[in-house]
């Protein structure tokens, strides 16, 4: 049953791969988040993330992440890897995809997905092995007009940090699910109490939102029946100190066997 909330925690893991208007000169950002399961780490993940400067048009954004159950105590009895590589330019102040590529391997069964967006609109899908939760989001023409996870994430994040409130909506497409991502306000100010047990950076006043996860395609039988991914995060969003950088320091969900939540670890520049 643990097993099962793995890919739901993957998906909470790329909210933080959000990295906002651009820089005055180009910057790499490196960040550490651990999953957690209540009060016990599950999963690891690192982001290495490139974004250059104000106004950057093809090319104004490339992120990698890699993520996995290796190193936490989870790791022997449910062994999870997940990574993912996005490329994206700027047009105006919207973030178009070029290109994203994802990977996972649960239980020696790996899967491959990539999305590649066309300047017409047009998106090209390969995913291997093949997965009927793809072709259905095609057949009922559900992926015209999405973009790929990470890009919606650093797009709804700049949605609400320009606003200055929680308000956005973007569809979004993952090669296997299609599903909606919209800001709601949250009652919630600070962020609660860490349980990783480790100290983050330090970061100024934070903005918090409600996420809510919508889906518009059908989902594996098993997650479907099991509530496994979840239907809304909470996320904090804070300036690293010293910088001006805004960086998720915390995401929580809650599905039926508890509270999965991911905590910044460390955060830094990448040496030139």
């Amino acid at each position: 049953m643990i097993a099962r909330i793995l890919p739901g925690l993957a998906l909470l893991l790329n909210f933080p791969a959000v990295f906002l208007s651009g820089p005055a000169a180009a910057e790499t950002w490196q960040l550490r988040y651990v999953g957690m399961l209540g009060q016990v780490p599950m999963m690891t993940a690192d982001l290495r993330a490139e974004v250059a400067e104000e106004g950057a048009g093809v090319g104004a954004f490339y992120v990698i992440a890699n993520a996995g159950t290796g190193g936490t105590g989870a790791g022997a009895l449910f062994p999870f890897e997940i990574g993912f590589e996005t490329n994206g330019g700027r047009r105006g102040n919207a973030l178009l995809p070029l290109w994203h590529r994802s990977h996972s391997v649960a239980w020696q069964k790996p899967q491959r997905i990539d999305l590649d967006y066309g300047t017409d609109g047009s998106i090209t899908t390969f995913v291997d092995p093949p997965s009927r939760l793809t072709q259905a989001a095609l057949d009922q023409g559900l992926v015209a007009g999405t973009i790929d996870p990470v890009t919606a994430a650093m797009t709804l994040i700049d949605q609400i940090m320009q606003a200055g409130a929680c308000s956005g909506s973007v569809a979004v497409f993952d090669g296997m699910r299609r599903y909606d991502l919209t800001a709601i306000e949250s009652g919630a100010s600070i962020p609660p109490a860490r349980l990783s047990g480790a100290t983050a950076p330090a970061y100024g006043a934070a903005t918090v939102c409600r996420i809510a996860i919508t889906y518009r395609s059908a989902l594996s039988a098993n997650a479907s029946q099991s509530n496994f991914y979840p239907n809304e995060a909470t996320i904090w969003l804070a300036p690293l100190t010293g910088t001006d950088q805004v960086v998720p320091v915390m995401a929580i969900a809650t599905l039926p066997i508890g509270q999965i939540r991911l905590e910044l670890l460390a955060a830094s520049l990448a040496p030139d």
